[in-house]
């Protein structure tokens, strides 16, 4: 999957484009990319696979995974890979 994130005018744009040419999209404030960044650092260096990217890349939106009634579903790898990503942050 490929993952992109551009700055258009004020916000940033993150796009995550799946093997079968796929798309979901999403604004983002001009700060929360270093969120999704970290994401993706988390995931891939402790190869978490119930997380953000690999619930994208396996067919979910991301405004799925911003839906409160299914993140209150998400496993405890989402919730470690938040943790982490939220310290990584900091």
């Amino acid at each position: 999957m490929e993952i992109r994130i551009v700055k258009d005018n004020r916000r940033n744009i993150l796009s995550c484009i799946r093997e079968d040419g796929s798309v979901t999209s999403t604004g983002l404030g001009p700060d929360f990319p270093n969120h999704d960044m970290a994401h993706f650092v988390v995931e891939s260096y402790f190869s978490l696979k119930q997380e953000f990217y690999e619930m994208i890349k396996s067919g979910m939106t991301i405004e799925d995974l911003s839906n409160k009634e299914i993140i209150r579903t998400l496993g405890k790898e989402s919730w470690l890979a938040e943790i982490l990503d939220r310290n990584l942050q900091t």
